[in-house]
């Protein structure tokens, strides 16, 4: 089993770069500032959005936009 993961890492107003991090809850927790929400951009669950499941409470910065919604604060793919 492979503890680590590569990911695509998106930060408000930066290019989105790839890092590598370990497979921890605690990790995908800290790359996103808080608790994490998952969703799904593929519908075969074949690509996830990670992200900070109170980043609009909290008034994070905008990052990425969808046709119906946005993604506030950090987020991996």
């Amino acid at each position: 089993m492979n503890d680590n993961l590569i990911v695509l890492y998106v930060e408000p107003k930066k290019l989105p770069k790839q890092i590598t991090i370990k497979n921890t809850l605690e990790e995908k927790q800290k790359l996103v500032g808080g608790l994490i929400e998952y969703t799904n951009l593929i519908d075969d669950n074949s690509v996830l959005l990670i992200c900070n499941e109170e980043g609009k409470i909290a008034n994070l910065k905008p990052n990425l936009q969808f046709d119906y919604d946005y993604i506030a604060g950090n987020c991996f793919i």
